[in-house]
């Protein structure tokens, strides 16, 4: 049942990217200009948030930076009143794109940082160039006022096999970077169908690597401990030791997809991890949000079996499901 409205709405605005990626499928099956949500339905999805009181939007992919119309909407956003946050690889922000964000208030951005050098970054991101590409996207948002007291962006780093003993300088470079915070999520065997699990991936840590693994987590929680840098709570870090041993405990996950997070597919529809809802152009996103198919969502959710540990559908600041309740509640 639908207590609340969601904490925020992710208009999903591509599946194209510019990027391979080597965690990820969406860049395999990428939707085509004419079969993305159109720029007047997006605006419609972002208008009736705001007109409902949710207090973010999210503009996402893919990679959202490829649609020709991206400013337009988040010029939209900032006109609606909405707080913004865009997740994006970084490659694509060049100086109209770094004053835009510098001058919209509430904005937030989500930038992915896999390495602390070129050769590991690119490597997962799988297009030589990508880390170059960042790094001076960074320096013309920082040149248009993007950091310190203004716009901040964050960063995202995947954990897979490859990355794992560059951790601790990928902290150490987003802070030198002017990076706010940075979020760790370990990779899943499949973004398309996230209860996959295929123990055998070879982006896995696996046998003596899991030692490695619980060394770099128990650091990057000491570093967390300190000013707050680390975006992950404690309790989440220490769920991805259990995550890539394939021994996480679902009842100790306080997952709430389906809850706090409303997103919307490329294709228009109300997208959930155990299925579509239905199409938010047609029926308007707060309609499917309270519809019957969305109950029905929820609690297969609810009875979900392989928690995933993305940090967008996670309660990491809760230690009980009584708290994290009694916050969304009186949120």
């Amino acid at each position: 049942w639908p207590l609340v409205k969601p904490r925020s709405v992710t208009v999903t605005l591509t599946s194209r990217c510019n990027l391979r990626c080597v965690m990820c499928n969406h860049w395999k099956h990428p939707t085509r200009p004419d079969q993305e949500i159109s720029y007047a339905q997006a605006a419609r999805v972002i208008s009736e948030a705001a007109e409902w009181g949710v207090p973010e939007i999210e503009l996402s992919g893919g990679e959202p930076m490829l649609r020709r119309d991206f400013l337009d909407l988040l010029r939209h956003a900032r006109r609606c009143g909405v707080g913004v946050n865009v997740t994006t690889n970084g490659t694509l922000i060049d100086e109209e794109a770094a004053e835009e964000f510098a001058r919209t208030d509430g904005l937030r951005l989500q930038i992915s940082l896999d390495g602390a050098t070129a050769e590991t970054h690119d490597w997962v991101r799988g297009v030589p160039g990508g880390f170059d590409r960042i790094m001076a996207g960074v320096e013309r948002m920082r040149r248009a006022g993007c950091g310190g007291d203004g716009t901040p962006y964050n960063a995202t780093t995947v954990i897979v096999d490859r990355n794992l003993d560059e951790l601790e300088r990928v902290i150490e470079l987003a802070r030198e970077l002017g990076f706010a915070s940075i979020t760790f999520q370990p990779a899943v065997d499949d973004n398309l169908d996230i209860r996959a699990r295929n123990p055998e991936n070879p982006l896995r840590p696996r046998g003596e690597r899991l030692a490695d693994l619980d060394r770099a987590i128990d650091r990057i929680v000491r570093i967390g401990e300190t000013d707050g840098f680390i975006g992950n709570g404690r309790g989440n870090l220490e769920s991805i030791k259990d995550f890539f041993r394939d021994r996480l405990d679902p009842g100790e996950i306080l997952c709430y997809a389906g809850y706090i997070a409303c997103i919307v597919s490329p294709d228009g529809q109300l997208w959930s991890c155990m299925g579509n809802v239905g199409p938010v152009a047609e029926h308007g996103f707060r309609n499917q949000w309270t519809a019957t198919q969305a109950r029905l969502r929820r609690r297969q959710i609810r009875a979900c079996r392989t928690p995933c540990l993305y940090p967008c559908y996670l309660d990491g600041d809760a230690d009980s499901i009584v708290e994290a309740t009694a916050r969304i509640l009186k949120e």
